[in-house]
């Protein structure tokens, strides 16, 4: 089924290609099992098909492992000099344990820094998209939410690479490691 809505994608020259799971894609933490790492057969045959349609627009939304990272998708995941085909946006806890990340690997661009909080992305009909991290500390009384980190994601042409750039950050509550 994604498969073919990816094709659909191409054929239907979308502006907006979301890819929303549960678990982590390609993330911060490539150990963890019980994400797609742990399926990489699969997840590789979906990242071949994606490049294969030549896709520029596709953001990859996912969760679960209570942190906030950006990432670029490559078409080796183990390998950051081949192309970037897509990009991930993993988004923290809202209230639950965040945890503070000390190891990642290298194709991580912003990393939260153990705060809760939400991703929200605003879609432009130019096909430009706003993500921005809104992020708090639960554990501390009081703590009104604000940016983390807001990311511009440019309308691409099929066929260019995946860019994207850190408008704004917030040092207290993201690192960027890139």
């Amino acid at each position: 089924w994604l498969l073919d809505q990816l094709t659909l994608a191409k054929v239907e020259n979308a502006k907006h290609v979301f890819v929303v799971t549960t678990v982590s894609f390609v993330s911060a933490l490539e150990k963890i099992r019980d994400s797609w790492p742990g399926f990489e057969r699969e997840r590789q045959h979906i990242i071949d098909h994606i490049a294969k349609l030549d896709l520029s627009n596709v953001a990859i939304m996912s969760g679960d492992l209570h942190v906030f990272y950006a990432s670029g998708v490559h078409l080796d995941p183990g390998n950051k000099k081949t192309p970037i085909i897509a990009r991930e946006f993993g988004t923290g806890a809202l209230s639950s344990h965040t945890g503070r990340v000390e190891e990642y690997n290298d194709v991580v661009e912003a990393l939260g820094n153990g705060s809760n909080g939400a991703t929200i992305v605003d879609v432009y009909p130019t096909g430009d998209k706003i993500v921005t991290w809104t992020m708090s500390n639960a554990r501390k009384k009081g703590d009104i939410p604000r940016t983390g980190a807001r990311f511009y994601v440019p309308n691409q042409d099929q066929g260019e690479p995946v860019s994207i750039s850190l408008q704004s950050v917030d040092t207290h509550l993201v690192r960027n490691p890139g």
